[in-house]
């Protein structure tokens, strides 16, 4: 940590200054579990292209399209990962069928991420906020 705050007060641009806490930031994610960090910058990747799409077919059936699209991809991310069990427990308790109950690791943060992300889509399709033109500053 004390590298972390030594390396953003040597940068004195703040793009750079962005770029130490970004890596800084997927370091100690990295810690948790390291394939968690792919998750992660997925997530924000196909997030920052869904705003740029729905920013620029903005008042069409692609803009509703696309945040469609963003918001299924991640409400399903964060069903498969958080709530899966849960599912296939309560559909095992009413139904004849028994489905083996997946045990599905989840990953550190997965609803703030998840929630924050979902907020900018919205966000953007709505038109509250000006589209995130930098990945690094999503």
């Amino acid at each position: 940590m004390a590298l972390c705050f030594i390396a953003y007060f040597i940068c004195r641009k703040t793009v750079y200054r962005n770029w130490v806490l970004i890596v800084f930031s997927m370091i100690f994610y990295a810690w948790g579990e390291p394939v968690w960090v792919f998750l992660l910058v997925g997530s924000v990747t196909i997030n920052y292209f869904a705003g740029i799409l729905i920013d620029k077919y903005r008042d069409t059936k692609k803009s509703t399209m696309f945040t469609a699209a963003a918001l299924i991809i991640d409400i399903g991310v964060l069903v498969v990962f958080k709530y899966s069990g849960f599912l296939v427990e309560n559909f095992n308790a009413i139904s004849p069928v028994d489905l083996p109950v997946p045990n599905v690791e989840m990953p550190i943060g997965i609803s703030f991420f998840t929630f924050q992300i979902i907020s900018y889509i919205l966000d953007c399709y709505w038109g509250k906020i000006k589209v995130q033109k930098s990945w690094y500053k999503l």
